[in-house]
C-alpha cells in the first residue's frame, strides 16, 4: 500500500540522521552545535504527546522454546495498533521478513506471541502506529550534537599532546611541552632528565648541584652543591653537620703541624749536642789525618805532574775530537728541542680538537633529537589532517545520499497525493490523504493535507450517501474486503468501534 511505502521512507531518512550527526568524537574537549531535523510526531487533538512513541523493550523465547514473545510499552493514554516487521533466520535458509499487527493498551505493556519453530528473530521493529484519534505530523525539530572543541580553528589538543603555545590545548594550558588540564606537569610529570629535579609544584625542572653557597634555589636543596638550605635566608649554605665537620678537619691538621714541627725541633736539637761533643775529637784525628792527606797530596801531585806531562804531548788530538764532537751533540739538541716544541703544539692542537669534536657530537646529537620530536609532530599532524579529511568526505557523501532520499520522498509523495477524478465520487477531485491513514478525500485547493477534517472521507460520504443517515456514535465504517480503495456501497458496513480494532488487529487488515 502507498502509505506503508512513505512511511518506510521516512523511517529511512530517520536511520540515515545518525550516521550523519551521531559520529563518535574522538576528542577530549567539546562543544554543543545545534542542528534541525524532520521528525514525525503524534498528538491528540492540540496536545502534543511528549512521551515518546510505542517501542519493543523485550524480545524473548516462549516456555516450550516454539515461539517468540514482543514486549511492546505504549507511553499514549489511548489504545493503537502497531504493525512490527521482523526478520527470522533458519540455518541453510535465506532470511524472511514477516509482519505481525496488534492492539497495544495504552500506558501499559503488551505481549505479542509469534511463531517460530526452530527459527531465530533479528532486526525487529515497529514500522506503523495506527490510531483513529491520532494524528501524526512531520515537524522541523531543534536538536544538539557535540563537536570537537576548536582553539584557534583547529580542533583543540587532548591532555597529554604535545605543544608550544596555550591556545593550541584545550585546557588553555601548556606547561613543559605537552597540554595539561591544570598548572602543573601532564599526570604531575615534568619528564626531567637524570640531571635535573623537578620541583614539589610539579610545575617545572631544576638542574641538580649547580648552586653555590649564597645562592638563592628556586625550589628544591638538590640545587644547592651542599644540599642544604637555610630555613632563615633561603639561601644555598653548609648544613651543622658540614660546618662541624670542616672544623674538626681544620682542628687536627693544626694538630698535627704542630706535632710534627715540635718533634722535628727536638731531633734537631739532639743531632746538634752530639755534634759539639765529638768535635774536639775529630779535630785531633782531623789534624792527623790532615798530614797524612798532605803527604799523599804530595806524591799524588807528582804523579800528576808526570801524566801531564803525557796528556799535553797527545792534548791537541783529544781537543779536536772533543770539540767535533760536541758540534755534534749541539745540533742534535737543537733538532731534538724543534721536534719536542712541535710534538708539544701538536698535542695541544690534538686536544683542542677533541675538545670540538666532542661539542660538535653534542650538538649532532642534541639537532637529532629535536628533529626526531619535529617529525613525530609532523607525522601526528598530518595523520589527523588525513582523519578529519577523511570524516569531512563521509559527512558530505552521507549528507547527499540523505538529500537525494529526502528529494525521492518528496516526489513520490506528490504522485501519490495528486488530485484525481474518481467514479465512487461522482468523478469529483479525490486525493490519498497520508495524514487521515491513507483514506481517500475529496480535494479541497483550499486546504493542506494535514488539515483536511475527517468530514472530507470518501468512504464515509459513500456511506452515507447509500444509506441516507450518518453512522451511529461509536461505531466505524469498514471496508470489508480491507482494501481501503474500494469504497463501493457494497463493501462498505457500520461495526462498532471495538471490534473494528480486534477485527484489523487479528485478521491484519487496514482501516
Amino acid at each position: 500500500m502507498y502509505t506503508k511505502k512513505i512511511i518506510l521512507l521516512l523511517i529511512l531518512t530517520f536511520l540515515a540522521i545518525p550516521f550523519v550527526f551521531g559520529q563518535d568524537l574522538a576528542c577530549q574537549y567539546k562543544d554543543n552545535q545545534s542542528y534541525q531535523v524532520e521528525e514525525l510526531r503524534y498528538y491528540l487533538g492540540d496536545k502534543y504527546l511528549m512521551d515518546g512513541k510505542p517501542e519493543i523493550v523485550e524480545i524473548s523465547r516462549t516456555l516450550d522454546d516454539d515461539g517468540g514473545i514482543f514486549k511492546v510499552y505504549n507511553p499514549f493514554s489511548v489504545k493503537v495498533n502497531v504493525s512490527i516487521d521482523y526478520t527470522i533466520y533458519i540455518a541453510g535458509i535465506s532470511p524472511k521478513l514477516k509482519t505481525v499487527n496488534s492492539e497495544i493498551a495504552p500506558e501499559q505493556y503488551t505481549k505479542i506471541d509469534v511463531l517460530l519453530g526452530d527459527s531465530q528473530i533479528k532486526n525487529a521493529e515497529i514500522k506503523e502506529v495506527i490510531s483513529p484519534i491520532l494524528e501524526s505530523k512531520l515537524e522541523k525539530v531543534t536538536k544538539q550534537k557535540e563537536i570537537c572543541k576548536l582553539c584557534s580553528g583547529s580542533i583543540c589538543l587532548d591532555d597529554g599532546a604535545s605543544c608550544s603555545k596555550n591556545i593550541e590545548c584545550g585546557s588553555g594550558l601548556c606547561v613543559r611541552g605537552l597540554c595539561s588540564g591544570s598548572k602543573v606537569c601532564y599526570n604531575n610529570d615534568c619528564k626531567c632528565s637524570e640531571k635535573e629535579v623537578q620541583c614539589a609544584d610539579n610545575s617545572k625542572c631544576v638542574k641538580k648541584n649547580s648552586l653555590n653557597v649564597g645562592s638563592r634555589p628556586i625550589c628544591s636543596f638538590e640545587e644547592c652543591k651542599t644540599k642544604y638550605i637555610n630555613a632563615t635566608t633561603g639561601l644555598c649554605s653548609k648544613s651543622a653537620e658540614q660546618v662541624e665537620k670542616d672544623r674538626t678537619f681544620w682542628v687536627i691538621a693544626i694538630i698535627v703541624i704542630v706535632g710534627v714541627s715540635g718533634f722535628t725541633g727536638l731531633l734537631l736539637y739532639l743531632k746538634f749536642k752530639t755534634k759539639n761533643s765529638l768535635a774536639e775529637t775529630e779535630l785531633i784525628a782531623k789534624k792527623m789525618e790532615a798530614k797524612k792527606i798532605k803527604l799523599i797530596a804530595v806524591e799524588t801531585e807528582i804523579k800528576l805532574m808526570e801524566e801531564t806531562r803525557k796528556r799535553e804531548k797527545e792534548a791537541p788530538k783529544n781537543l779536536k775530537k772533543i770539540e767535533d764532537d760536541l758540534k755534534h751533540k749541539k745540533l742534535e739538541l737543537e733538532e731534538l728541542t724543534k721536534k719536542a716544541k712541535i710534538l708539544e703544539n701538536v698535542k695541544d692542537k690534538e686536544k683542542e680538537g677533541i675538545k670540538r669534536l666532542q661539542k660538535i657530537n653534542d650538538d649532532i646529537d642534541a639537532k637529532k633529537l629535536e628533529i626526531a620530536k619535529t617529525n613525530e609532530r609532523f607525522i601526528e599532524t598530518e595523520r589527523i589532517k588525513n582523519k578529519e579529511k577523511e570524516s569531512i568526505d563521509e559527512l558530505k557523501k552521507l549528507k547527499l545520499e540523505t538529500e537525494g532520499l529526502a528529494k525521492k520522498i518528496e516526489e513520490d509523495t506528490k504522485k501519490i497525493t495528486a488530485p484525481h477524478p474518481d467514479p465512487q465520487a461522482n468523478n469529483k477531485l479525490v486525493v490519498i490523504n497520508p495524514y487521515l491513514g491513507g483514506y481517500k478525500c475529496f480535494y479541497d485547493e483550499k486546504l493542506d493535507l494535514k488539515d483536511y477534517p475527517t468530514s472530507k472521507l470518501l468512504h464515509i460520504w459513500v456511506w452515507k450517501k447509500a444509506n441516507g443517515r450518518k453512522p451511529r456514535p461509536g461505531y466505524h465504517i469498514h471496508h470489508k474486503d480491507g482494501n481501503k480503495y474500494n469504497n463501493d456501497s457494497s463493501n462498505l458496513e457500520e461495526i462498532e468501534g471495538e471490534k473494528h480494532y480486534k477485527l484489523h488487529a487479528n485478521n491484519n487488515l487496514f482501516f
